[in-house]
């Protein structure tokens, strides 16, 4: 309260993860990687745990000092970026549904791709930056110039809304398909991540 601020009072001032938390918070995220799939499971996992791009809990790896921890985060990055998580135009979808990465949640989210460039930028795999970069500018600018909220995982084939059956087909093949619908509502921190 304002006294206690008048007064000095040192319990208002925000308290800092020490070294010794950060270092002790990042052994227990890496005693959770999934060591058959990579990313972070619960150990006994059955195949159905589903599992998202966690791009903050990989950028807080990343700033450890212990190489343990930024090579975890590069480990799990590369086995997404290798898995049905990401599309072939280099988007990464919303999560999947099964512990191998596989069954995306077809929905591609501005928040998860732009937090994604991050930490592929600093693990340097600037090819995927790139490719997610690419699918941000190609398919969720707007003609104003800022980024869509997301892309839908429906789209309509032969009449019919199908989940995923856009992004199932090879990207050769989806020229004549009406893509997925844009959520164009524009989320100014989300663009801020994206602009970042």
């Amino acid at each position: 309260d304002a006294a206690a601020r008048e007064r000095g009072d040192q319990a208002l001032e925000p308290a800092w993860p020490t070294t010794e938390v950060r270092a002790q918070l990042a052994a227990r995220i890496a005693a959770r990687e999934d060591p058959e799939f990579g990313g972070f499971a619960p150990a006994g996992a059955d195949a159905a745990t589903p599992k998202f791009p966690v791009w903050p809990v990989l950028r807080f790896l990343q700033t450890e000092p212990d190489e343990t921890a930024t090579q975890l985060a590069r480990r799990t990055l590369d086995r997404m970026a290798a898995a049905p998580l990401r599309d072939a135009d280099g988007g990464f979808f919303r999560y999947a549904t099964r512990r191998d990465w596989s069954v995306p949640h077809y929905e591609r989210m501005l928040t998860d791709n732009a937090g994604l460039i991050l930490v592929a930028l600093a693990a340097g795999r600037a090819d995927i930056a790139s490719a997610a970069a690419g699918f941000l500018i190609d398919t969720l600018q707007l003609p104003s110039g800022g980024f869509a909220a997301a892309q839908d995982s429906e789209s309509w084939i032969d009449g019919e809304s199908r989940e995923g059956g856009f992004y199932l087909r090879p990207l050769d093949e989806r020229g004549p398909l009406e893509p997925p619908r844009i959520d164009d509502k524009l989320v100014t921190g989300w663009n801020g991540l994206a602009i970042g």
